[in-house]
Formats: structure tokens, C-alpha cells, sequence
């Protein structure tokens, strides 16, 4: 179903975990204020839009950054998690918060190593009526050969097991209102986001864009932290769906948040 046209641009903010990223905020929050401000001018994004930027228990001064950002303009703000969650959980504290407000919502990282211009179409294909929209990786010519098939070989795998993982998606997303409810109704237990989004029972679409090198600082995805993250999926999504499924009516995820600025 086509969304009015006629009705407001959609509130929108854009949801992206931190975790000893001081200095990477400084090169790349102002590109993130770049891009909602044009949005917002472009008439794409209603002027509520926020930019939520989400402290995962940093060290380095993460939080007392995103605090500066937000008093400087106030389309930032900011979720200040007291102890390290991981990625995936601070990603759903981020929606937790975000989704009392936001229309919509998209996930990115930090490092702007995802194409920020693909939100445009995002948002084309959310005015025409889809709830989820995935952000694909369309090249892996830079990868090493050990990486490509390595990376080749467990998409094959879950795809094989009905994980509802997609191919090449990470956590460049769009969700809905409705699909951001849907997730945290769904994230107990053990998870993997990009297979419980996948899973998602609403109108999908993806949208293929490059992935360039870090703005700034250093990956903290080593080999053994993505193989802990694939046997998660496994576990969570194939090996023992059933018990993740039984979960689902619980109460709101608490998360350990500390403050909030709004």
C-alpha cells in the first residue's frame, strides 16, 4: 500500500551504536547532520527527525562527546548504556527509544563505511508501502579471497537453514513503526538481528550500495568475533528457533540505560 503523499514527511531517525568512537564521531557526526538536514529541507523527512546516537559503554569519552553534539544542535541525541551490551543490544535500546517518536527508523554504523546517500531510495521505497528495507552490499571486489569465500560460504549456509538471513545485510536498515515493534517483540534470548529482521512478516525491499574504507578509527570485527556472531545466528535462528519463538510475549527488553538526551 502506497503511503499518502498528501501527509506529513515521515519522522525519522537514524539509529547508530558507539562504542569508543570519540574520535570517529568527529569525522563523521557532521556528515550524519548533513545528510537529515537535507532530508528535512528536501522535504523528505518531517523537522522532528532525529539523529540518535547510542553509547554502548565506552571508555574514551564516547558519551561526553554525543553530550556535546547534542548541545550543540538538537537534532542529535543520545542513549547512555552503563555497561558494554554488544552491538545488537545497543542497536535495540536505540529502537526501544527511538520508536516512541519515529516513524520510521534506520540502522547504520558509526563508521559511515555504508553508502549514507542509499537512504534516499530507503525512503522511496517506505513512501510506496514497505515496512522493511534492507541495505545490501553490492561488491566484495576489495575483500581478500579467504574473506569472499569465507563470506560466500556462510550466507549459503543460512540461507540453507531458513535463518531468513539476506544475503550481503548487516545492520543498514530501514524499519517501520510497526516492524521496530515487531523486533523488539521478538528480540529475548539469543538473537541475530539480521536474521529476526528477516523474518519479519511485512512488505521488504533491498537496496544494493557500496561499502568504502572507515572514516575514521579501526574495525573491532576480528575473525573470532564474527565467528562467535555466526554460531549466535546458527543457534538462535536454525539450530533452536523454537526456544528463541517462546520468548516473544515477555515484557519490554530492560536494557541498562543510564541517561537519555532528548
Amino acid at each position: 500500500m502506497v503511503r499518502d503523499e498528501a501527509a506529513r514527511p515521515p519522522i525519522l531517525f537514524f539509529v547508530i551504536p558507539c562504542y569508543n568512537d570519540a574520535q570517529t564521531l568527529d569525522v563523521t557526526a557532521p556528515v550524519f547532520l548533513k545528510k537529515m538536514t537535507d532530508l528535512i529541507d528536501a522535504g523528505k523527512a518531517d523537522a522532528e527527525s532525529r539523529i540518535l546516537l547510542v553509547n554502548d559503554g565506552s571508555s574514551d569519552g564516547t558519551w561526553e562527546k554525543i553530550a556535546a553534539l547534542h548541545d550543540g544542535d538538537a537534532h542529535f541525541c543520545g542513549v547512555d548504556l552503563a555497561v558494554n551490551t554488544g552491538e545488537q543490544n545497543a542497536l535495540l535500546a536505540g529502537m526501544q527509544t527511538a520508536v516512541r517518536e519515529a516513524d520510521c527508523v534506520i540502522t547504520m554504523d558509526s563508521d559511515l563505511q555504508d553508502d549514507i546517500d542509499a537512504v534516499d531510495r530507503m525512503l522511496e521505497l517506505y513512501s510506496e508501502g514497505k515496512e522493511a528495507v534492507f541495505g545490501v552490499r553490492a561488491d566484495r571486489s576489495e575483500d581478500s579471497l579467504s574473506e569472499r569465500v569465507t563470506s560466500a560460504l556462510f550466507y549459503w549456509v543460512m540461507e540453507k537453514l531458513h535463518t531468513g538471513m539476506i544475503r550481503e545485510h548487516a545492520n543498514y536498515r530501514l524499519l517501520s513503526r510497526d516492524a521496530v515493534r515487531a523486533v523488539l517483540e521478538r528480540a529475548h534470548g539469543d538473537f541475530y538481528l539480521p536474521c529476526l529482521v528477516g523474518s519479519l512478516p511485512f512488505p521488504s525491499a533491498t537496496v544494493p550500495h557500496m561499502r568504502t574504507s572507515r572514516a575514521a578509527g579501526s574495525s573491532s570485527y576480528t575473525f573470532s568475533k564474527r565467528l562467535r556472531l555466526g554460531l549466535l545466528a546458527l543457534k538462535a535462528h536454525a539450530l533452536f528457533p523454537a526456544r528463541r519463538d517462546a520468548a516473544a510475549d515477555d515484557e519490554e527488553t530492560d536494557f541498562p540505560i543510564r541517561q537519555v538526551l532528548w
